[in-house]
């Protein structure tokens, strides 16, 4: 089983949380840098990444199978099944 979607989404709600409290809750000032800014766009990127681990998790779960039979007749037949695996 790939466990990479969680540890994304995981990685991401990380990277929120540090930027959250750099940009809303740091209240210091540094010369040449602003780290509300850093910390707004950490924020972004945490959420971004979370987003991605998403949808890891909601497309990266699909496999399809295709299956050929042999009629009576000595057609060959094809169909596809979608198949859904959980975590």
């Amino acid at each position: 089983m790939d466990r990479s979607g969680p540890s994304i989404m995981v990685f991401g709600i990380v990277l929120g949380v540090v930027g959250a409290i750099m940009a809303w809750a740091v209240t210091t000032n540094a010369e040449g840098f602003s780290i509300n800014t850093a910390g707004l766009i950490l924020f972004g990127v945490g959420v971004l990444t979370f987003l991605i681990g998403l949808l890891l998790i909601l497309l990266g779960n699909r496999s399809s199978t295709v299956r050929r039979t042999e009629g009576a007749d000595g057609r060959t037949f094809e169909f596809q099944e979608e198949q859904h695996r959980s975590i």
